[in-house]
């Protein structure tokens, strides 16, 4: 669980469809699918654009449970991803073709045609992300494009299930049964499908790459030259690829990872943020 960037602004084609349809805006609150099946239905252009930048700008992941919805390519998973409107597009005139209201998540376990475990399991306890959230609303205090980007809010325990990590939550003023609320119930997070994956990714970090961090960190090494070895390790797993995507499940690995947390604080550039600006906002 991250930080979800939100776009600076809204894709060319995007406002080209807004401007001609201005009548749109304004449809009431109870007509806001109205709205947005218009814009699925008569401007692809537009959405495509929205379902590219939005992939660009999360690095390739869903909004919500990190599942990596771009191949190795840098093209999106053929249908497996859909745009999420974060507060529900029917709590507000208007708020169905806000382009800062929307996220992009994956399919939440929705599509039967994948045979990947991690994307689909039989069961409606296995519906997440989106599908669990349908039109309610986020706990209080809850948002994803509002989390903190360095420090670590979650812990994953060794059977894959995600859980707050209190002392990251108070430090930034999240209320960690709020944001236990919104893994259990709201988005279904510790669902069997993302638990196994979850599980499977710490335990292979756990058998593989912490034991060699821990051996070079141990060696005869110079502190310079441990902080390097480190780094490099950590910043295989963590670091964008060519396409500007992350691994899946990302925050899995960091928390596997001893020194991520540090190294993620000193490379804001790789995530989209920039200090000064941050610690300007926050003053």
């Amino acid at each position: 669980m991250k930080r979800v960037p939100t776009l600076p602004a809204a894709p060319a084609e995007f406002v080209a469809f807004c401007d001609a349809n201005p009548d749109l805006h304004e449809l009431p609150a109870d007509q806001a699918s109205s709205a947005w099946n218009q814009l699925r239905n008569r401007a692809p252009d537009a959405l495509n654009a929205l379902y590219r930048e939005l992939a660009a700008i999360q690095q390739g992941l869903c909004g919500y449970c990190e599942q990596r919805l771009v191949k190795s390519d840098g093209e999106l998973v053929y249908a497996d991803y859909q745009i999420e409107q974060v507060l529900p597009k029917s709590g507000s005139t208007g708020r169905a073709l806000d382009w800062k209201n929307l996220m992009l998540a994956c399919g939440g376990g929705s599509y039967k045609h994948h045979d990947d475990p991690s994307r689909y399991l039989s069961g409606r306890d296995n519906l997440s992300c989106g599908q669990a959230k349908a039109d309610g609303v986020l706990p209080p205090g809850i948002d994803p494009r509002g989390f903190p980007w360095r420090e670590r809010v979650v812990d994953i325990v060794s059977d894959g299930r995600m859980i707050p990590n209190e002392s990251a939550c108070r430090a930034v003023g999240i209320d960690p049964d709020s944001l236990e609320q919104y893994i259990e119930t709201t988005l279904n997070l510790n669902a069997e499908r993302l638990k196994r994956i979850r599980g499977e990714v710490y335990k292979n970090l756990v058998k593989w790459q912490v034991p060699i961090l821990e051996e070079a960190l141990e060696g005869n090494l110079s502190e310079e030259q441990k902080t390097t070895m480190r780094d490099l390790l950590v910043a295989a797993r963590l670091q964008p690829d060519k396409h500007g995507a992350l691994n899946r499940f990302w925050t899995t690995e960091r928390a596997c990872l001893p020194g991520a947390d540090a190294w993620i604080s000193t490379h804001p550039e790789y995530f989209g943020f920039d200090c000064a600006i941050e610690s300007a906002d926050s003053s």
